[in-house]
């Protein structure tokens, strides 16, 4: 009985290592824990840098798709419209609008951060109303600085 015993589990032990290292085509599913699906995260996007000898009168922070501000002053001398974007696929196109003074166009692309400044050079002071229309499939940020008077 004891010798039975002992072949059959000789047996048992030379098909499990048998199928185990058999080194042919293998059929059927596999089994195991399937790995998980490793997607990168989105990139970071802040807020636009403030260029020295400007004061910040606008800023937005991260925004997904289209927005209108409130009227902002643009003093006489140079105005920077940062614009900084990425968008969740392909290169869509961001409209930067400045009620009557500027309209720029700027793509967003996928997967890296895309920086924009436009520069506006205003011969007289006024306001201007800034909206930006993009699809809601881009994320954004914005900052309207314009020069000190003393250029400090």
């Amino acid at each position: 009985m004891r010798r039975t015993v002992a072949l059959l589990a000789a047996a048992a032990f030379v098909s499990a290592v048998a199928a185990c290292t058999g080194g042919g085509e293998t059929r059927g599913s596999q089994t195991g824990t399937p790995s998980p699906t490793v997607s990168k995260a989105p990139p970071a996007l802040s807020a636009p840098e403030l260029e020295m000898g400007f004061t910040e009168v606008l800023s937005q922070g991260a925004t997904r798709g289209s927005d209108v501000f409130s009227p902002v002053p643009l003093p006489k001398g140079v105005t920077l419209i940062a614009l900084d974007c990425v968008a969740d696929s392909g290169s869509p196109m961001v409209d930067v609008v400045v009620e009557t003074v500027a309209t720029f166009s700027t793509d967003c692309k996928s997967g890296e951060v895309s920086y924009y400044a436009h520069e506006l050079n205003l011969s007289t002071k006024r306001e201007g109303q800034v909206s930006i229309e993009a699809p809601d499939t881009v994320r954004w940020t914005m900052s309207v600085q314009v020069s000190k008077p003393d250029g400090t």
